[in-house]
């Protein structure tokens, strides 16, 4: 490092005021391992901006973890009414359905003189609200009348002929009304 005249001379300057203001400023230039480096500028405000973003981020996620989420969809029975009816609806097959659901008073292979008028239409609404399940479409009375020679119904409308004669059913409201009875 170059001190008195020699750094002015590198310099070019003239003795003088001037000149040791250069001089100072060359020695300043170089690095000096004993004095700590000038703090930087543009660090506080780097810290501050970095600081507010994570804050930020930090309330967002905060927002949206106390926002109440919606429901996951209901996955719907594929066995139920509706979405064999929208599928019939699909398919045009309006008329059949409405034959497969029509109303029957008669059914045939059980006895229902023996019935109370009470217990009669107890019996009557179960067995045209309730599907067969030998996967003809038919009610339970349905089936009976248009395949009497059906394995499945016959079985289960005596087991509900049963049930009714003993008092077991569950109270008809909600189930399917006969036609003459329809608001």
């Amino acid at each position: 490092m170059e001190t008195g005249a020699a750094a002015r001379a590198s310099i070019g300057a003239q003795p003088g005021k001037g000149a040791r203001r250069h001089l100072l400023t060359a020695m300043n230039d170089e690095p000096n391992p004993l004095r700590p480096a000038a703090p930087r500028r543009w660090l506080p405000p780097l810290v501050l901006a970095v600081l507010g973003v994570g804050i930020g981020a930090a309330a967002w996620h905060w927002e949206l973890a106390r926002r109440p989420r919606p429901a996951p969809p209901v996955a719907e029975d594929p066995m139920s009414d509706a979405v064999i009816r929208r599928a019939l609806e699909a398919a045009g097959a309006e008329g059949e359905r409405t034959e497969k659901a029509r109303w029957v008073d008669e059914v045939p292979g059980v006895d229902l003189a023996a019935l109370s008028p009470a217990r009669r239409e107890v019996f009557l609404r179960f067995a045209n609200a309730e599907r067969c399940t030998c996967d003809c479409g038919y009610t339970l009375a349905g089936c009976r009348n248009y395949d009497p020679d059906c394995d499945v119904s016959l079985p289960m409308v005596r087991a509900l002929l049963d049930s009714v004669r003993r008092g077991l059913t569950g109270p008809v409201i909600g189930l399917r009304e006969p036609p003459a009875r329809r608001r």
